[in-house]
């Protein structure tokens, strides 16, 4: 357990101040008092380029499996209906578009789709899944602005990103007026108050292996702040169906949901600490 904690820094976002909150894995993460953003502190913020080359080269081989085995199709399905709640089938890109399976799903419910994803490996093999120029290589700011969007979906993307707020920039200027956006991230107000929890305990060496945290910890909070500012307004944030698992996974999620969702609902949508998110918002 690493107890050193760095100094007070700026936040990335909006230059407030920023203390120090917790450390993971060497890692240490700050939260700014004002906006709520949790950052890595301790670490020099990653080049684009550099953070861009390990999404080409390196991020298929540790994450592709858990797109390969079907497990999260009954989510890609899930996010569809709630999507098609809100809105008529039309013309959709999925920013971090893995090997194409939401595209896939959205497809054969009559959406027009389109793809985008840094890593050439996820990209070949959704081109032999869906066809040639469904999907391409690249990141947001590859995109022409020419093509709008009546729904952009980022499933498990921005929190990866290296300025989720420019990414959202970006995600405006392409929605069509009224046009919905579509995060699933994880939340990061659980998993840090987790972890917090358990170094009090003594049990970090055991949790840190069941906690997620990319480069920006989203929490219900922030992510207002960043939508707000950028735009939207908010149709919803509560917490996310979880992906498949085996038997004593589903059971141990299907457990852990029942009890977040109820103080969502008891709390009247105030208390979201369900271990991912999803929100959908509308471009005002």
């Amino acid at each position: 357990m690493n107890t050193f904690k760095s100094p007070e820094k700026s936040c990335p976002y909006c230059h407030s101040a920023a203390e120090f909150d917790f450390s993971i894995h060497e890692r240490q993460y700050h939260q700014c008092k004002s906006c709520d953003l949790i950052f890595k502190g301790n670490l020099q913020i990653e080049a684009e380029e550099d953070l861009v080359q390990y999404y080409q080269h390196g991020y298929f081989s540790e994450y592709a499996n858990d797109q390969l085995s079907g497990s999260r199709n009954f989510i890609y399905s899930h996010i569809l209906d709630l999507i098609e709640r809100e809105t008529a089938v039309g013309k959709v890109l999925d920013v971090g578009c893995g090997c194409g399976f939401f595209l896939k799903e959205a497809r054969n419910r009559g959406w027009d789709v389109a793809g985008v994803d840094p890593s050439e490996e996820s990209i070949a093999y959704a081109d032999k899944l869906l066809g040639a120029n469904i999907a391409r290589k690249g990141t947001l700011e590859d995109l022409s602005q020419e093509e709008v969007y009546d729904v952009i979906t980022m499933i498990d993307a921005l929190g990866f990103s290296s300025a989720p707020w420019a990414d959202l920039e970006i995600v405006r200027s392409l929605l069509k007026p009224g046009g919905l956006l579509f995060l699933r991230c994880s939340n990061g107000l659980l998993h840090s108050t987790i972890l917090k929890m358990s170094i009090k305990l003594k049990m970090d060496d055991f949790i840190n292996n069941l906690l997620v945290f990319h480069k920006y910890p989203l929490t219900p909070r922030v992510i207002r702040r960043l939508l707000g500012d950028y735009g939207f307004s908010i149709v919803f944030i509560k917490n996310a169906m979880p992906s498949d698992g085996d038997f004593f996974d589903r059971l141990l999620k299907k457990t852990i949901g029942v009890a977040v969702n109820a103080l969502y609902f008891i709390s009247s949508g105030r208390i979201i600490i369900g271990p991912s998110l999803e929100v959908i918002a509308r471009k005002a």
